[in-house]
């Protein structure tokens, strides 16, 4: 991956080493809080989450040093096994599916989308939310308990977009996605539905 290769260091925009960050973090958080996780993939979710997590931290400084393209390198591997064992998550799937439909990056969808998916029906109440928002905060704060609070305010730090709007993305064109999201992430769940991905595409415009 050009991203990720650290002979290129310097070279890649902070926006785009931001972004792929946010996405592997993405992926690690849905993992860990899938209904298809395994002992091992709640090992691989946590060393991702905390490995993404402290990569957001350090690129608005780091991003240019070689450790911090090692770090990527890192946080890729944990985040692609943690992924590999649950598969795709419903915020991946409506990202994926909006990002087509609206023709905007897949990766900002993601990060624009992650912190809605995370307060709706489909992940509120989880039983790992407690140790998920310690996972992401910081070594010297006392965590909010709340992981879409936790990841807005990381990626509102970085200037990451909190609204789809903010990706010129208009909710007529993009409406349709919540059908598609659905038939991806669809696992048998009754609350992975067309109406529960449309009501977070309306919220999150």
């Amino acid at each position: 991956s050009v991203i990720l290769d650290s002979a290129l260091t310097g070279r890649t925009p902070e926006k785009i080493t931001t972004l792929s960050a946010a996405l592997r973090l993405g992926a690690a958080v849905e993992s860990f809080l899938s209904p298809r996780g395994t002992f091992l993939s709640e090992v691989q979710a946590r060393a991702a989450v905390s490995t993404a997590v402290s990569l957001l931290r350090r690129v608005k400084d780091e991003a240019d040093h070689p450790d911090f393209r090692t770090g990527e390198q890192d946080s890729l591997l944990a985040s692609a096994f943690a992924s590999g064992f649950t598969g795709i998550g419903p915020a991946q799937a409506l990202a994926w599916a909006s990002a087509w439909a609206g023709g905007f990056s897949r990766a900002a969808g993601f990060a624009v989308l992650l912190p809605w998916v995370l307060e709706s029906p489909v992940y509120a109440g989880s039983a790992k939310a407690g140790e998920l928002s310690r996972l992401l905060a910081e070594e010297d704060e006392v965590s909010s308990g709340d992981p879409a609070d936790d990841v807005r305010s990381l990626f509102g730090r970085l200037g990451i977009p909190g609204r789809l709007r903010e990706l010129d993305a208009h909710l007529g064109d993009i409406i349709p996605a919540a059908g598609w999201a659905a038939a991806m992430a669809g696992d048998g769940r009754a609350d992975y539905n067309e109406t529960a991905f449309r009501d977070i595409l309306e919220i999150a415009s």
